[in-house]
């Protein structure tokens, strides 16, 4: 299996969480919102996604919800982001790699 650059890795990525996030009904025109809501707690940390923990994103979440600027509806469509992230995205990503992983058929160099 030959690798993908990364640029074709990320344009995947969000192929996937957009696709995830219409399954939810996630309107078209509020696509780009959950799109940037990600990508700005993505920038906001230094390390992978599969290693967050639920501490981080506590963290994170509560941090948004300090700013007095930021109106609920905001701040609900940011934790409707991020579910759709952590909750279904990940949780796949895992379920189809984490065996290929284990059988050797993936091999992680660090």
């Amino acid at each position: 299996m030959m690798l993908m650059d990364k640029d074709a890795q990320i344009s995947r990525f969000w192929e996937k969480y957009t696709a995830k996030a219409r399954c939810y009904g996630v309107k078209e025109k509020n696509l780009r919102w959950y799109v940037r809501h990600v990508e700005a707690y993505i920038k906001a940390h230094h390390t992978r996604l599969a290693l967050h923990t639920p501490a981080i994103l506590n963290e994170y979440l509560n941090a948004k919800c300090r700013n007095i600027w930021l109106k609920d509806w905001v701040f609900s469509q940011i934790v409707d982001a991020l579910r759709i992230l952590f909750v279904d995205l990940l949780e796949s990503l895992r379920n189809t790699l984490l065996p290929k992983l284990m059988s050797g058929e993936i091999r992680v160099t660090i």
